[in-house]
């Protein structure tokens, strides 16, 4: 599956996306409404996961579409929670998704978004995730099911009053029904802006987070891996 949030002639996004089979031959493929724009992807026994942003009651809504290997859409939802709300990560559990991303609700700070599902995308909590004291907004670019039940959330936080908002990578431990029990905060030496953007779990449950940094001038961007840690500790 190959696709992007490709302008169209009226220099308005929407998502397209295309399925090719074994053979190099286009499957399906879909094209998103207007403003319906896809940050992440993922193919599952259950069908293919869209999940991204669209026009909301407000300003912009998250929304997440299960496509089958066919191509017929099996469902779809959107979550609106008034502000600008958007999906940035997806991950399969047994019994359903954890989606990840923002909600900036305009007159509270920008906070980290986690919303839990069963397999037809129904809305089983959710969990707003807000900046610790000192920094000013949470992304969340990466969620993780743990195999003892646990979540582990991961992207960046934006320092406050730091210069060109210089953020800290982050990660973050919850609970099966989404209580958050720890944070952790990654930062490289010389480098003012770290994330983290994947999360594996290695077969002893220890943790190894990947992601990116660079400095203010935006030169020498690096990626880099930490070493297995354990959050629980």
């Amino acid at each position: 599956m190959l696709g992007g949030n490709p302008y169209n002639s009226d220099g308005n996004k929407s998502f397209y996306i295309a399925v090719i089979g074994e053979d190099g031959v286009l499957s399906w493929e879909a094209e998103g409404e207007l403003y319906a724009e896809v940050n992440a992807v993922a193919a599952y026994p259950q069908g293919l996961i869209l999940a991204g942003d669209k026009t909301g009651s407000d300003q912009t809504q998250a929304f997440a579409r299960c496509y089958s290997y066919t191509g017929d859409l099996l469902w779809e939802h959107g979550y609106d929670l008034g502000g600008f709300s958007e999906f940035d990560c997806v991950t399969s559990l047994a019994d359903g998704y954890i989606f990840g991303g923002t909600h900036w609700p305009m007159e509270t700070p920008q906070c980290g978004l986690l919303i839990r599902t069963d397999l037809l995308g129904n809305e089983m909590w959710r969990k707003l995730i807000p900046p610790e004291e000192g920094y000013q907004q949470v992304y969340i670019l990466s969620v993780l099911g743990r195999n003892n039940g646990s979540i582990v959330a991961a992207g960046l936080s934006v320092l406050d009053n730091a210069p060109r908002n210089t953020n800290d990578a982050l990660a973050i431990l919850l609970s099966s029904d989404g209580v958050v029990s720890d944070y952790a905060f990654y930062g490289k030496p010389e480098q003012n802006h770290e994330e983290i953007n994947r999360i594996f779990q290695n077969q002893d449950n220890a943790l190894r987070f990947y992601g990116r940094c660079y400095g203010d001038d935006y030169d020498g961007v690096c990626h880099f891996g930490f070493p297995p840690v354990n959050l629980d500790d």
